[in-house]
């Protein structure tokens, strides 16, 4: 009886402990914690929690003795183990790292502890071993969204040489499921069916039914320049014959052709006898349309191959058709080409304006958008939510966030474009309450539609303005986010000097800019295009990109053209113009940065992803005395001796508190 009242009061004494020790009262809960050790020496919670408050003071070999003793006391926890394995990790003993997670989730094949495994497989590159926990994991739980990505993150990068049915089952489940990251896939998928189909004798070499071929068209932007060509072939093909005569199986190609070219915003090249043919079958659509005839469903279809349903006058009256039931091989296609367009044009007349935009190159760069917003998305990137001050410690290890960031959280987000990098930090902060500019109307309506979409909307303020214009917004920020869009300006530093006039002190600012060293082969590019005269238009562009995909020993070969070809922004109207065709780009370099960001008051914290691009490791050879990997001289100095540096930088500076 004695027995049993003394363990109910450790118990009840170790339970206080962890409630302390999760509310950052870590002295009192290491007193308790002693205190039951010295009563029960073998006390698994009780080593569990010491180890935790070791760890939590930096003394991990003295944490992953305690942890050890918890385990050894319960050795089917998996709570325990999974903390060795984390302990390991910490001291660098991946392998050792890697057992205790396999253990952890032979104890409790859960979701999360496969995730943990698949993480720790591939930090010691067993890909494989990885790619597999990564599946167990998402199959557990669809809707563990770090485990995804870590799944698509290995599956995009997969290589085979011939077609892997096993490994195309992946990510057919990869890309249509609840969750889709279909940029990332997009390359492994597209190598896949170039292995198991013959897209050269298009589109006899095609089946439509293919469910991964049929995922891939609908879902992703295709970026294979054998598979395009394939397309454009197919297509052609297609319209030349009367598109009453089509076979099942022909309509179901079309029907995949005109979604793909939803997708790419139809970026593929067409000969002047198709859009010959293309201009008679509008002409008669219209003419039908306006006499309330009957339209021909595979009609549509194959007009649909080549343009949006809206590009027809009185395409309106398509909308009271219940296609589902009279051809549901356009129902889809409706609705993306037609239906949301119509709802984008009564969406952005409701949207607020600041002031107008005066500045002559914002009139460009608006212009621009308004023509081809950017960039066109169906689906937002998997995001989990995250605690601002986390993500930034995460990221920054020397770095300490301001705690406000994990209260109420005020962000604006300056140039938000299409709405994709909203979705992205209105998913990631659940407690962020967001305002978004954007110069262009048209991107600001096709994000608002896809924002209503997602459910989130209410939680985010839509205006349109020019940055240089943002300071009459009603401010501070907690925090402030332009990627990818100051560089567009005449004057960044202009731009710059606004938004950090809205930013309280303290405050975060996150920025994307072009640099200058890794962007030149895209430069040299530009200047091709601006020597010859190419112009912006659609038929500019697809023609300009046929002469690339058809002709590459031809005048341009040797001009960085290949590699341009080679990124997924080449596939798409919207990001191909803003890729080689914007009117507006300036570039940077880590010096440039340093100097404006010293202009305007602002401290670099720093980069994203260089572990990711293997910069860091470079960085901390070079230069050991600053391994806060925080100084922009250095860095300078690293890029400008690097082969490939990176097209771009994507950093977090801090307003400082007076």
């Amino acid at each position: 009886m004695a027995e049993a009242s003394k363990r109910r009061g450790l118990r009840k004494t170790l339970e206080r402990a962890e409630r302390l020790l999760d509310t950052g009262n870590t002295a009192k809960a290491a007193e308790l914690v002693e205190d039951t050790l010295g009563q029960d020496p073998a006390n698994a919670k009780a080593h569990h929690l010491a180890a935790r408050i070791l760890a939590g003071g930096g003394n991990l070999d003295a944490a992953l003795v305690h942890a050890k003793r918890a385990c050894d006391a319960e050795p089917d926890n998996a709570a325990y183990l999974t903390h060795i394995g984390q302990l390991l990790r910490a001291l660098g003993r991946d392998k050792e790292a890697a057992g205790a997670f396999s253990a952890a989730f032979q104890r409790n094949p859960n979701s999360s502890a496969a995730a943990q495994l698949g993480f720790q497989l591939r930090q010691i590159g067993d890909l494989g071993g990885a790619l597999g926990a990564f599946g167990r994991a998402v199959a557990l739980d669809k809707g563990n969204v770090n485990a995804y990505l870590g799944w698509v993150d290995l599956l995009g990068r997969a290589t085979t040489p011939g077609f892997d049915e096993g490994l195309s089952a992946e990510l057919f489940a990869a890309v249509a499921g609840p969750l889709s990251a279909p940029e990332e896939l997009a390359p492994a998928i597209a190598r896949q069916l170039r292995h198991k189909f013959d897209f050269a004798a298009a589109p006899d070499g095609l089946d439509p039914a293919d469910p991964l071929l049929a995922a891939y068209l609908t879902h992703c932007l295709n970026v294979d320049p054998i598979i395009e060509r394939g397309l454009c072939q197919a297509r052609d093909r297609l319209m030349t014959r009367d598109a009453e005569t089509w076979s099942a199986s022909e309509a179901a190609l079309a029907r995949l052709i005109a979604l793909q070219g939803f997708v790419n915003e139809y970026v593929m090249f067409e000969s002047a006898e198709e859009t010959t043919s293309l201009a008679a079958l509008q002409g008669g659509l219209e003419a039908a349309l306006a006499a309330r005839g009957t339209i021909e469903p595979h009609h549509l279809l194959a007009f649909a191959m080549y343009r949006p349903l809206v590009r027809l006058a009185g395409a309106e009256a398509l909308t009271g058709v219940d296609w589902h039931s009279k051809a549901g091989d356009l129902a889809e296609i409706v609705r993306l080409t037609l239906a949301d367009a119509l709802v984008e044009r009564q969406l952005r007349e409701a949207i607020p304006t600041l002031a107008s935009i005066a500045d002559e190159t914002s009139q460009k760069v608006r212009a621009q958008y308004e023509e081809h917003p950017y960039p066109r998305w169906t689906a937002p990137t998997p995001q989990g939510a995250v605690t601002p001050s986390v993500l930034l410690k995460q990221m920054f290890g020397h770095f300490e966030p301001p705690g406000f960031l994990d209260a109420r959280l005020s962000v604006l987000i300056a140039g938000c474009g299409t709405g994709r990098h909203t979705a992205a930090v209105v998913q990631a902060f659940p407690k962020a309450d967001v305002t978004a500019i954007d110069l262009s109307l048209a991107s600001i309506a096709y994000g608002k539609r896809m924002l209503d979409e997602l459910g989130i909307s209410k939680r985010v303020r839509l205006i349109q303005t020019d940055i240089l214009e943002a300071g009459r917004l009603e401010g501070p920020f907690d925090m402030i986010q332009s990627v990818g869009v100051l560089h567009h300006m005449a004057e960044p530093i202009a731009g710059w000097r606004v938004l950090a006039g809205l930013l309280r002190p303290g405050g975060m600012m996150k920025i994307g800019l072009y640099a200058e060293r890794g962007r030149r082969g895209v430069l040299k590019c530009r200047d091709i295009i601006a020597e010859e005269g190419v112009g912006s238009s659609d038929a500019d562009m697809r023609a300009f990109r046929h002469r690339l995909l058809n002709d590459p020993q031809g005048k341009l070969a040797g001009a960085d053209f290949d590699k341009v070809m080679e990124r997924a922004d080449f596939y798409s109207l919207s990001m191909c113009r803003d890729l080689l065709f914007h009117v507006q780009e300036v570039c940077y370099t880590p010096a440039r940065i340093k100097r404006e960001l010293d202009e305007l008051g602002l401290r670099f914290v720093g980069f994203e992803e260089v572990e990711a691009l293997g910069l860091a490791e470079s960085y901390r050879a070079r230069f050991p005395a600053n391994p806060t990997l925080d100084d922009l001289g250095n860095w300078e100095a690293l890029e400008a001796s690097l082969d490939d540096p990176p097209e771009g930088y994507v950093f977090w500076c801090q307003k400082p508190v007076p």
